[in-house]
């Protein structure tokens, strides 16, 4: 680092420290560049909004390929996993799939403690607002008037673009649900002639699990026994915590249907967007649908005891919320802790990345994560580390590492987002390649990438 008229020079910068920003500066760091991972909140880093579940179909492979190409992800889970589950539905009977919970704040104060400690690398809460290039170097402000300069750029921003959060009738101008949202570097992008479209996910409500009669739900059973990616002579066996399982029932929907007036459509909502998930009241009034639908009760971590409702995405008012949950089995005393909420933000538009991950339009700048149009956490860390990787290369002089789609997992990832072969925004591996995925399980330990 050299402080050179109030500015401060890297080799790489590395904007967001979610997934994706996490293993790109340590994957450029780890490179020997000098980097610098720069965070609106540094006591968020990894945070995990979407629940605690990792790994399934296709995301087993990426957590094994990140952790091949030198990435955190899978050191982090092997510590703190709570909850270790196999699935061998998908596909055929003969293959398998591991998803573990983790720890979500035990997790976080790892990875954070991790970045502390990491050679090359500095830390910084600042809000970047303006990147300017000036000949060789790229300049960043941030909002307290610090400049600081780097050969690379790696932009991890997550859904804080523009970012706006909304349940019921209320909406807030936010990256995550109280957290501050980027404006001007959205401006300021758009201003090099970058092109951005809105996306919207959402977010199901924590609650409280003591409220919860578990007597009536169907318990998950977890593995005492190693799972395909937690594999090794290094993962000590720990003492797992019960999930549960519930289904969405008759008075769930009568419920949802009775109040349908007092229920905002997506549109109302404002800007004009492309669905990366659908709210589970948008599934019911679009279907009238009363099947069976699965919401599965995620415990966060050993020491609390709010529990993440995966399938229960929402952005109905709290009310309405709270209304809903009390119709379910076991849920008839259901106190929530956060209530699920609708988040809004900007995305990178496709074929304006190559393989890369660097801007086609601006050598030196790099995009990954959800930034992308992906969804996933082993998505965007995957994304983090070829972008982090290339980064550093870049800022030596050195070519770019590519990915083929036919290789590895990460590739197919890859080709799924530069060559915008979704018009809903929404890349995550594509399922329909079953031989495929069917031939890199059986073959993971002899050939990652």
């Amino acid at each position: 680092m050299v402080r050179n008229n109030n500015k401060l020079k890297y080799d790489v910068i590395v904007i967001g420290a979610g997934h994706a920003g996490c293993e790109a500066a340590l994957a450029a760091a780890r490179g020997n560049s000098k980097t610098l991972l720069v965070s609106i909140n540094m006591d968020t880093t990894e945070l995990m909004p979407y629940g605690n579940e990792m790994g399934g179909a296709g995301q087993d492979l990426l957590i094994k390929e990140i952790d091949v190409m030198g990435g955190e992800i899978l050191k982090n889970i092997k510590n703190n996993y709570i909850n270790i589950r196999v699935d061998n539905k998908w596909i055929d009977y003969s293959v398998k799939t591991t998803k573990v919970l983790v720890d979500g704040r035990r997790y976080l104060l790892l990875m954070k403690k991790v970045l502390e400690n990491q050679n090359n690398l500095d830390l910084r809460q600042g809000l970047i607002v303006d990147i300017c290039k000036d000949g060789y170097l790229y300049n960043l402000k941030t909002s307290d008037g610090i400049t600081y300069s780097a050969y690379c750029v790696v932009v991890c921003t997550g859904t804080f673009l523009g970012g706006k959060i909304f349940w019921g009738e209320y909406e807030l101008e936010a990256g995550r649900q109280g957290e501050i949202c980027s404006r001007r570097l959205l401006e300021s992008l758009k201003d090099y002639g970058f092109e951005f479209k809105r996306v919207r996910n959402y977010v199901a409500p924590l609650v409280d699990s003591k409220t919860i009669n578990k007597g009536s739900l169907e318990r998950q059973l977890f593995k005492e026994e190693n799972g395909s990616f937690l594999s090794g002579n290094d993962l000590k066996v720990k003492r797992q915590m019960h999930s549960y399982k519930t289904y969405i029932n008759k008075n769930f929907v009568d419920y949802l249907l009775k109040n349908e007036d007092k229920i905002k459509s997506p549109g109302e909502h404002g800007n004009k967007y492309e669905d990366e998930s659908i709210s589970i009241e948008s599934v019911i009034l679009r279907n009238k649908n009363r099947g069976r639908k699965e919401v599965f009760i995620n415990p966060m971590g050993r020491n609390t005891t709010e529990v993440y409702l995966q399938g229960l995405e929402t952005a109905l008012h709290e009310e309405l919320q709270t209304g809903m949950l009390k119709k379910l089995d076991g849920f008839e005393d259901i106190e929530i802790t956060r209530p699920g909420y609708g988040i809004e933000y900007s995305i990178l538009s496709p074929l304006q990345l190559k393989s890369d991950l660097q801007a086609k339009n601006m050598e030196g700048i790099y995009f990954a994560g959800l930034i992308n149009g992906t969804r996933g956490y082993e998505e965007s860390a995957a994304q983090g580390m070829v972008a982090g990787m290339n980064a550093s290369r870049k800022s030596k002089g050195l070519k770019s590492i590519y990915f083929k789609k036919e290789d590895s997992c990460t590739g197919m990832l890859i080709d799924s987002i530069v060559s915008g072969n979704n018009s809903r925004g929404l890349y995550r591996l594509n399922p329909g390649l079953e031989e495929y995925m069917t031939y890199k399980r059986k073959d993971i330990n002899s050939k990652i990438l």
